[in-house]
Order: C-alpha cells, then structure tokens, then sequence
C-alpha cells in the first residue's frame, strides 16, 4: 500500500517540515510492514485542500504553529513523542565567546524575538536589553543575526536540534522562566475523518502522555479564543503513569500583571483539564487582556 505524506505544513521552516516529514515515513514504514510512504512537496496554502481533495493522505505539521481550529472534515490523527519544550538562547557569532546567557549580554543589546509571548516573559526582569522583532524562518533569522539585525535570539530548542544546530544554543531557558507556547516542541500528523485506514495506520504513533497533554494546550487556546501568536504561554505535563498538569501563563502587553494558574488533573482528560483552567484565566482577567492584545 502506498501512502503520500505532505512535507509542507503550517511551520515557517521549510528544512525542518522536511526533516519532520521524513521520520513520521520512517516510523510509519517501520511499524507497519510493506507499507510504502511517499513524500510529496507542496505550498503551505495548498495543504487543507490537498487532504480533503484526497490528493494527499496525510500531512505533518508543527503543533506550535498549527491553528486550533482546524477545517473541517481534518482531525489530528496521531501526536508522536514530544521533543525538548523549552526556549534556547542563540547569540551572534561575535559574541558566543563572551556572554553566556541574558544576564551577561552588554546593557542596549538588541534581542530578537518572534511574538509577543517571549518579549513579555523576559522584559521585566531584563529593563538593560532593547527588544525587538526578529521573524522568519530559522535560518533566515540566523542569517539576520550574524548580519547584525540582533545580538541575540531566542528560538525554540528543539527546532535547532532538528535542523543540527544544537551547537548555537548558548543557553537553554528553564521552564519557570520562560513557559512555551502550546504545542512546542510536538508533531502532529493530520487526516481527514472520513478515512479510516489511514487513522488506523496512524494509531500506533501517538505516545499518549504526549497526546493528552498537547490536547489540554490546545483546548485552553480555543476556549480563550487565543491565536498561537497570542500572549498565552501554556504546558502540560505527564506527572507519573496517571495525572497531567497543566500549566498557563497569560501577559499583557499594556504592562499590567501576568496571570499564571495551573491544575493538575486525570492524565486522559487533557482537552477537559484545558477547558477548566482557560475558564479559570478569564474569570481571573484573561479575556479582558486578550480582548486588547
């Protein structure tokens, strides 16, 4: 049986959606025997339509960038592990020797970040750096960097890591400074619900604590009506073989107070545990934050 997969997805990096596609064919192939997956290159805007047009079979995309409200008739099919979630610190080249991470950058330095959610994270306890936008995919923020756009970035780590520049991260940002986006650092494969097969193919991918953790993320943005561009840092993680805490963080670019909650609940009902705490974010101030962001 041959299956097409889409290298293209709704990541911003080309290299990395290449990389992502390749190991679901391999683990797909490897786990089920004689089966023959294909890769097939499109556009990003092409991707919805070649699925429902069945001119593709499936589709993997970088949770971190794939909107939570998916079109219909596309279902999340699988979530395989997740890698490393946390934020890495990357320095241009002329200072890797010097600096070793925010507190050593010399005061006026110039940090590029993507978003709003990092640049509030850090602001406040870093007054002496000058923040500013640094988009792009990875290499092209790369490039910016050594160009001298930036001094410094900061990336998701475990997008380096896919593309082999583990060597540029100068410092990896620990979780209760800097809580990630939902979705970063996992996978997802995409399907249309009307094909059974390949959601039976697909089945054996999903690690589950990895699944139930990613789906509170994303119910928490739906039910905030957050765009993964939005203020909200979120992270669910497996505690043990039975229980999930998931923990959100919402800023507000006016300066005002961030709103942190977290509520730890059964590992299986993730998309549940996130409906509970985006509820208890607005009732604490969330949506009026939001609402002007």
């Amino acid at each position: 049986t041959a299956y097409e997969i889409s290298t293209r997805d709704w990541s911003s990096d080309v290299c990395s959606s290449d990389l992502r596609s390749h190991w679901i064919k391999d683990l797909l192939e490897r786990v089920h025997a004689g089966l023959v997956v294909a890769v097939e290159e499109m556009a990003n805007g092409d991707l919805d339509g070649a699925l429902l047009d069945r001119g593709v079979d499936l589709v993997v995309c970088d949770l971190a960038e794939c909107p939570w409200a998916l079109p219909e008739g596309l279902h999340l099919a699988a979530i395989p592990t997740r890698d490393e979630v946390c934020e890495a610190l990357v320095l241009r080249t002329a200072l890797s020797d010097a600096p070793r991470g925010l507190p050593d950058l010399p005061d006026g330095a110039r940090l590029g970040v993507t978003g709003a959610r990092r640049a509030l994270q850090l602001r406040s306890r870093h007054p002496n750096l000058r923040f500013l936008e640094l988009n792009g995919a990875i290499d092209e923020r790369l490039r910016r960097l050594e160009a001298g756009d930036a001094d410094a970035t900061i990336v998701a780590a475990a997008d380096l890591v896919r593309l082999d520049r583990s060597n540029r991260i100068a410092v990896r940002f620990d979780l209760a400074e800097m809580l990630p986006g939902a979705g970063q650092g996992a996978v997802g494969i995409l399907a249309r619900t009307d094909d059974p097969r390949t959601h039976m193919l697909l089945e054996m991918l999903n690690h589950w604590p990895t699944r139930f953790a990613i789906e509170a993320e994303r119910a928490l943005l739906r039910e905030l009506s957050a765009e993964e561009r939005a203020p909200v840092a979120v992270l669910g993680r497996a505690e043990g073989d039975s229980l999930l805490r998931l923990e959100a963080l919402v800023l507000d670019p006016a300066g005002g107070p961030p709103i942190r909650r977290q509520l730890t609940g059964p590992l299986q009902d993730g998309e549940e545990l996130g409906i509970r705490l985006a509820q208890e974010l607005r009732e604490a101030g969330a949506r009026e934050i939001l609402a002007r962001s």
